[in-house]
Order: structure tokens, then C-alpha cells, then sequence
């Protein structure tokens, strides 16, 4: 069941599992109705029920943030799910990278720049661009 395996892979802040209820809420909103139920969601996870609209699966898409042929593509699938797996790991891993993962989410989007424009120049002082050429462009 691909959804069920985004319920495992993709985590709240808290690092807890987003319930079926949380799911739905947030579908609920982003398409401004009345449906999923929290049941609803939890028969498609299960396979109780097995034939949701492509809206229905826009707005799980979104909640996720995955593309919506994730549902659809097996390739696509893959992907994410190989991605979603390597991004997990690395924010298992107990060392200042898996540190640094876990903690950049919770910084305001001024100060996710600044620790981009940091590890930036870290990373032009570990190699430097050959020639001189500062812009690392031949």
C-alpha cells in the first residue's frame, strides 16, 4: 500500500507519525470541502477501500509532498520511496550531519539560508574551483 508506506516514511516535526486524522484534516482543508474522513483515510491505507478521486490523491500528494504519479507510476514510487528512506537515514545517524538535519527544519526560513550560504562557503574552501575561476564555471 504506497500510502501507508508515506505514513512510515514521512514523519511529523515531532517525529512522530502523522495519524489518519492529521491527514485528513490538512486533505479536508487544502480542498476546501468536507471530505476524507479520518476513516476514509485509514480504508486506503489498509486497502478497505481502493478507488479514491485524483483530487482526493492531489490532496494527499500535497499533504506529503510528493508528486502525485507516486500513486500511479511505480518508477515514480520508487524514487520517492529510495529517497524518503536515504533522507531518514541520515537523520538517524548520530553524528553533527545527522544533528544539523534534525535541527535546520525548526530554524526560520532567514536562518535556513544563512546555514545554506555557510555550508556554501564550507564547501568552496574544502574545493576550491580549479584555475582560479571563483565562480567554479570553465
Amino acid at each position: 500500500m504506497r500510502l501507508d508506506k508515506l505514513f512510515d516514511l514521512i514523519r511529523a516535526e515531532n517525529g512522530k507519525p502523522f495519524s489518519s486524522s492529521e491527514v485528513a484534516d490538512a486533505v479536508r482543508a487544502y480542498l476546501g470541502g468536507t471530505r476524507p474522513t479520518a476513516v476514509y483515510i485509514r480504508q486506503l491505507r489498509t486497502g478497505a477501500q481502493t478507488n479514491p478521486t485524483l483530487k482526493l490523491l492531489e490532496g494527499i500528494a500535497h499533504f506529503f509532498n510528493v508528486p502525485v504519479g507516486y500513486f500511479f507510476d511505480d518508477a515514480t514510487a520508487e524514487r520517492v520511496q529510495s529517497q524518503l528512506g536515504e533522507l531518514n537515514a541520515l537523520l538517524a545517524e548520530d553524528t553533527p550531519v545527522g544533528a544539523i538535519f534534525r535541527s535546520v527544519p525548526r530554524l526560520n526560513v532567514q536562518d535556513q539560508q544563512v546555514v545554506a550560504a555557510m555550508v556554501d562557503v564550507l564547501l568552496q574552501r574544502a574545493d576550491p574551483p580549479a584555475n582560479g575561476d571563483l565562480a567554479g564555471s570553465a
